[in-house]
């Protein structure tokens, strides 16, 4: 990859930004922002052809996503009641996560950047080809790429209104008994399904910017993770540019303890790839379908229906071309493994 031109949004470009915008403040700058009008508070942010192309390039994942309707899973609490959602815990605050092209207040810029919200909570996150920019309505804070990781696993959530592509591993009800099942004293008791969703977590090093994104197609989800990881190599091509989390102690998209999402299941790193990655080893066609050696023909049957549900051309068509590529791939391997085992 071409080295990236140095970062523009640095520590001290950020910071004239937001005295601009506090020299700007005053009377004239509320009756200017009653009509539209933050000129006398907006910044020139300019970058290079190659960061422009590589705008483009996030412009298109982030469309996938909002086209994608992804969730973002907000704060968790334990579930301490055994009488309710069958003790199922932790309980999440799950929210549609808001993703589209926008002007970002107070800033002219000649690339494409996208900005995401989940729904009335925290700062407006924006992308920009150097920095993640967050802003909470005075100042902005900057997280450059260099500083995040990118993680995943799975996690289980009790949803009213799943996303129709998620899987359902299960239900529960609002009231239940001790043993789980519905409670008949309690009228109109709500069935509500247990869901898997496919995790694409950004963390700084800091732990002052997270964004946890629950996505419901495990294909969907290994497109953004290399998506975001391709973003923090390209960022590294800056020679040094990168290193450190000027966001401070800002304003933070999503929970900030440092800590993993809880019953996340095979939470991975974020390390930089390597140019060439190792390729995975093959796996076999039990590994492919997710049946053990002692499955049934009906089992295997069941699974291979299943995972081919999941990565039909259908759940995937309307997104971009790395969807199709991707569940095409898949649908081989499935189909595959399916010859191999299904006749037993």
């Amino acid at each position: 990859m071409a080295r990236a031109p140095a970062r523009v949004l640095t520590e001290a470009r950020v910071a004239e930004i937001n005295e601009r915008i506090r020299q700007g403040g005053g009377f004239s700058a509320f009756l200017g922002s009653l009509f539209g009008d933050d000129s006398g508070r907006t910044s020139e942010v300019s970058y290079a052809a190659l960061d422009r192309k590589f705008a483009g390039f996030l412009g298109d994942h982030f469309k996938n996503l909002s086209d994608a309707g992804v969730r973002y899973s907000g704060d968790s609490r334990p579930n301490d009641d055994p009488k309710r959602l069958g003790a199922f815990s932790p309980l999440r605050t799950i929210r549609r996560l808001n993703i589209r092209r926008e002007s970002p207040r107070f800033i002219n810029t000649n690339v494409e950047v996208w900005g995401a919200r989940p729904l009335g909570l925290g700062p407006r996150i924006f992308f920009f080809p150097d920095a993640v920019m967050l802003f909470g309505g005075k100042r902005y804070e900057a997280v450059p790429y260099g500083s995040l990781s990118v993680g995943g696993g799975t996690v289980l959530c009790a949803e009213v209104s799943p996303h129709e592509w998620a899987e359902v591993v299960g239900h529960t009800w609002v009231h239940t008994n001790l043993d789980g099942g519905p409670d008949r004293r309690h009228s109109g008791n709500m069935r509500i399904p247990i869901v898997l969703y496919h995790l694409v977590t950004l963390v700084a090093s800091e732990a002052t910017f997270r964004l946890p994104l629950l996505v419901p197609h495990e294909g969907m989800a290994e497109v953004f993770r290399d998506a975001f990881r391709e973003a923090i190599e390209y960022a590294g091509s800056r020679g040094g540019q990168t290193g450190g989390n000027t966001a401070g102690k800002g304003p933070s998209a999503g929970p900030a303890d440092g800590r993993g999402e809880e019953h996340e299941r095979g939470e991975r790193g974020g390390q930089r790839p390597s140019r060439e990655p190792a390729r995975p080893a093959p796996r076999s066609a039990r590994e492919v379908l997710g049946v053990g050696p002692e499955a049934s023909g009906e089992e295997i049957l069941a699974a291979y229906r299943k995972m081919a549900r999941m990565y039909h051309p259908d759940r995937v068509e309307g997104l971009g071309p790395e969807f199709s590529e991707l569940a095409e791939r898949r649908m081989k391997e499935i189909n595959a493994a399916y010859r191999e085992i299904g006749g037993r």
